[in-house]
């Protein structure tokens, strides 16, 4: 007879975390599998090396939109490290909370955490594929995927790459090839994230499809862009992932036949305005207004430039004023990266 008693491992609820996400489930079904792993004890688990507990539970949290709850989580985690003078565990609660910066957009931030957490796990001896891979995100949005890619192909693959690790790095190497010119090879790096044989993640977690859409598009394939926008929404929506639909909305209106972009564009930045995420709010924001610069509705144009600014103005300054004041990781132990904003 089954049990109906309630789960309490967080080992086991942190693991059933990660499958929901690897599984595509609801990010309210993963929220609540993370943070009741969390409630379970899960963070004990820095102190006794179960390391893939708490980087299940930390992911799940990103993916699930539960930015606050995953910013705490790290911070415990790099905090315990600085506390124990523990370099690899600094580096990966650093490797994920470049993550979850670059989720909320906080490509400063991103960044900081990014190239601490590649260079503790260079000094201890360790490769790290996901911890480049993020780099080499920041490094596209940062107008540097020349950098990006000569990351990427310097990283010896390691032996036992993980699920994630997999989608991360074929995912990150084909925006830096598509960034940089090279659309045929990006794009056959993109479609090792849609590799039958493994789990799909779903958009909420790894957004693959609209970034092929964007290129296959750019092509010609208006068709073949089209059904895979589609098909990224809809898994979006299953998931009720405000960002990720957003960013899909963005993409589909972006390949839209001009008469039908407006709207498409209006409907994704109105979602994307109502999160964190305030990247993915300004591509919303600059492809409506770019729209409707070509539909010749000016007037609402300026409005949304002016949105534009006053909703990332305090992140620019706060980065700015930060960025100044930080302080450089020591070797060993690390300092928190600076909280910041977008540029």
């Amino acid at each position: 007879m089954r049990s109906t008693r309630p789960v309490e491992d967080p080992l086991l609820l942190a693991t059933m975390a990660a499958t929901a996400v690897a599984s595509a489930e609801p990010i309210g079904v993963v929220a609540d599998l993370a943070l009741k792993a969390i409630a379970g004890g899960v963070r004990d688990y820095v102190q006794i090396g179960l390391f893939h507990a708490v980087v299940y539970v930390g992911i799940s949290l990103s993916v699930a939109e539960r930015y606050e709850e995953c910013a705490a989580f790290w911070d415990y985690v790099i905090d315990e490290a600085s506390r124990a003078g523990a370099p690899v565990v600094y580096a990966i609660g650093s490797c994920y909370r470049a993550e979850l910066n670059l989720r909320r957009g906080r490509v400063v931030d991103a960044e900081a955490d990014a190239r601490t957490s590649v260079r503790l796990f260079h000094e201890s001896g360790v490769e790290h594929l996901e911890a480049l891979a993020y780099l080499a995100q920041v490094l596209v949005e940062r107008d540097q995927s020349g950098e990006a890619v000569d990351l990427l192909r310097a990283a010896p693959p390691p032996e036992h790459p993980s699920l994630w690790a997999h989608y991360m790095a074929s995912f990150s190497r084909g925006r830096a090839m598509i960034a940089e010119g090279g659309i045929e090879a990006g794009l056959e790096d993109l479609k090792l994230c849609a590799d039958p044989g493994a789990l799909s993640f779903g958009s909420a977690a790894v957004q693959w499809r609209s970034e092929t859409a964007a290129a296959l598009h750019g092509l010609g394939d208006v068709a073949t862009a089209q059904a895979l926008v589609a098909e990224e929404l809809r898994l979006a929506e299953a998931a009720a992932a405000p960002r990720a639909i957003g960013a899909a909305l963005t993409v589909k209106g972006a390949i839209a036949a001009r008469g039908e972009a407006v709207p498409i564009l209006r409907q994704a930045e109105k979602t994307l305005k109502e999160t964190p995420s305030v990247l993915e709010h300004a591509r919303a924001s600059v492809g409506l207004g770019a729209a409707l610069r070509r539909a010749g509705e000016r007037r609402e144009m300026s409005f949304v430039a002016a949105w534009l600014v006053r909703r990332n103005a305090a992140d620019f300054a706060s980065a700015a004023w930060r960025g100044r004041n930080s302080r450089r990781p020591e070797r060993g132990r690390a300092a928190t990266s600076c909280e910041g904003g977008t540029r």
